[in-house]
């Protein structure tokens, strides 16, 4: 029984600092570097209407130093936002209403970046599914705090912010859509190996992720844990290749601002998984025998 308890708050802690990580990382992200928030509002075709009733022609605002100034500006406070958000993830035992309100703010924010960023890579559903357990993790963990909470709800939507998450990126690696130059570069770099090769090794990539986001669906506990070991290796191996692949590529002062934020965000993407695998050791009943 002991083991047991040990299993539930072991999972229970590793999503903690999966959100309490993201929520920092992109922190950091808007505080020192920038946000997607130019994307949105230097679309004229959706914001040229507002501008022009606040007094501005297009060029003006799309040129102006003070509407540059009011974007760094908002920016700043949506990195407040998430920093403060982050400390919902560590008062989650000591303070949970303040945890919950807090966590909640840090999903919005997650979802918003997620929206503009889709927004930035030209609107593709399977870039927003890839950035699934980046802007659900939040109310995951908040929602353990929750009335609605029961085990089988839960169940359902960490496997499936996972298996979107994968579905994804799989997407990607497939071919469906152009692959990222980054995701070869990683492969070339990681693996020593041609274009030409990388493109392969990424369409098999894209097919196990397919596969095994199928199988968390499946209620058979072998073919389910595989799945998921796979899911967590991977998470994994391409949340460190945002640091292994650009060490020569990068200043050390890059690698550390940049790369290194780039991939604890994406600690969600193994540390989530992890979690349910230690959550699994415990709720037997989903499995048949």
């Amino acid at each position: 029984m002991e083991s047991t308890t040990k299993s539930i708050e072991l999972s229970q802690r590793l999503l903690q600092v999966s959100v309490f990580t993201l929520l920092l990382s992109r922190a950091w992200q808007y505080l020192y570097w920038d946000s997607p928030l130019r994307t949105l509002l230097w679309d004229e075709d959706l914001v040229s209407s507002y501008v022009m009733r606040l007094g501005w022609t297009w060029s003006e605002w799309v040129s102006s130093p003070q509407a540059s100034l009011y974007i760094d500006q908002m920016t700043f406070m949506l990195g407040i936002g998430f920093l403060i958000a982050a400390l919902g993830a560590l008062s989650f035992n000591k303070f949970p209403s303040v945890s919950y309100s807090l966590l909640i703010l840090g999903g919005l924010l997650c979802l918003f970046h997620a929206l503009l960023d889709t927004k930035d890579h030209f609107g593709r559903l399977g870039h927003f599914a890839e950035l699934s357990l980046q802007w659900m993790s939040p109310f995951l963990l908040a929602f353990l705090l929750s009335k609605l909470y029961t085990d089988k709800r839960f169940h359902y939507w960490v496997r499936l912010a996972i298996a979107l998450t994968f579905i994804g990126h799989g997407l990607y690696a497939w071919g469906y859509y152009p692959v990222p130059g980054h995701f070869q570069q990683m492969m070339i770099s990681g693996f020593g190996v041609t274009n030409v090769q990388a493109l392969f090794l990424l369409k098999i990539a894209g097919f196990l992720d397919f596969l095994a986001a199928f199988l968390l669906f499946v209620p058979f506990k072998k073919w389910a844990h595989t799945g998921l070991y796979y899911i967590i290796i991977w998470g994994f191996l391409t949340a460190l290749a945002r640091v292994w692949s650009h060490m020569e590529l990068s200043s050390l002062s890059n690698l550390f601002t940049f790369w290194l934020p780039e991939a604890t965000i994406r600690t969600v993407h193994f540390l989530v998984p992890l979690a349910l695998l230690f959550w699994w050791k415990e709720k037997k009943w989903y499995f048949k025998k």
